[in-house]
């Protein structure tokens, strides 16, 4: 899969996401999935020099990964962002986003047959999820950070019997 954008010329970008693979059975679990990753290429299909990586621990099956890279000051082109695995693993990459290092971005989901809002994602890419009961009223609010996905409210109600 690749993406072509326009860059603006001179402009430190971030891109980051979220990758799976898995697991080979009778196999000890990856510490990081370095085989699954994503490169941003120019026109000439030649990769822009990326700065600075930086790679999340294994959270419930998921890894983050983010890149910073600079799109020199005389570019002037199509950018092309290319999703590769080599791992020979089938590999799910999710929350993919681009955006200028001197931004900060949020992004939201909503369930797509209740309209429900599920999930925020923050400026870092880490993700609030938000669960409701079968009457629509939310039960429970989790956070992903670096350490796990972490219960941080939980709200139970209960109607009198008459």
């Amino acid at each position: 899969m690749s993406l072509a954008i326009v860059p603006a010329a001179g402009v430190d970008y971030v891109i980051s996401y979220w990758v799976k693979q898995d697991p080979i059975s009778n196999v000890a679990l990856p510490t990081n999935y370095i085989n699954s990753n994503i490169t941003v290429l120019d026109a000439a299909n030649l990769p822009f020099v990326i700065k600075n990586v930086k790679r999340s621990s294994i959270i419930d099956g998921w890894q983050k990964e983010e890149y910073t890279f600079n799109i020199p000051n005389n570019y002037a082109g199509n950018m092309y962002i290319k999703v590769a695995n080599t791992s020979g693993q089938t590999a799910y990459f999710d929350d993919i986003r681009m955006h200028p290092y001197s931004s900060n971005m949020k992004a939201y989901v909503y369930h797509p047959v209740s309209l429900k809002y599920v999930a925020e994602l923050d400026a870092n890419n880490f993700a609030t999820f938000y669960e409701y009961d079968a009457q629509g009223n939310l039960v429970r609010v989790k956070k992903e950070t670096e350490k796990g996905i972490m219960t941080i409210q939980e709200s139970k109600t209960h109607s009198k019997n008459n």
